[in-house]
């Protein structure tokens, strides 16, 4: 989420071109990005602090577990299987907009971003902000309701999608004759 708004501040090499009014917006987006990622990694298990950096895995502060809590909820209650059944191709879009369009939830993201001292920001960047990490939580909720989704397909002896993971390349059932 931050590296590519980095990139293209910075104007890198593969990024989009952006007018000097858009940069200026990202720029400020990244600085509240920043803010709320947490800075020293004491209090975290040992094992997640000396993998931390693999990836470019970032936690946030205290202050923003509630909101990603209240988000994970809201997504939770849209990723169900009848809304799968019912549309398919469009099943993450209508999550995230289901998702997108509770207040309650931006009203608690703006709360949780004045009690880390993020304050004085345009609506419109801090919604982008917003957006970008419901986004994030939205695909990793879907994920990981696809993937319980082909381990039921494997326990009922179907055959998986060629464009698995390699979790599920490594897998192995039998079918019984």
């Amino acid at each position: 989420m931050d590296k590519v708004r980095r990139n293209t501040v910075n104007q890198k090499k593969g990024t989009m071109k952006v007018t000097d009014a858009h940069r200026e917006n990202l720029k400020k987006e990244l600085e509240i990005i920043q803010k709320m990622r947490r800075d020293t990694m004491k209090n975290l298990p040992r094992e997640l602090s000396t993998h931390l950096n693999e990836g470019g895995l970032h936690f946030m502060k205290d202050e923003m577990i509630e909101f990603v809590r209240k988000a994970d909820n809201h997504t939770r209650k849209f990723t169900v299987s009848r809304v799968f059944k019912r549309n398919p191709s469009s099943f993450l879009n209508s999550v995230f907009a289901s998702v997108y369009g509770s207040e309650e939830l931006f009203d608690i993201f703006v709360s949780s971003l004045k009690s880390i001292g993020v304050s004085g920001y345009d609506q419109l960047i801090v919604r982008a902000v917003y957006q970008e990490l419901l986004k994030k939580l939205c695909r990793t909720r879907v994920k990981s309701f696809m993937q319980g989704l082909r381990e039921q397909d494997l326990e009922t002896d179907k055959v998986c999608d060629a464009d698995s993971s390699l979790r599920d390349k490594l897998k192995g059932y039998v079918m019984t004759s």
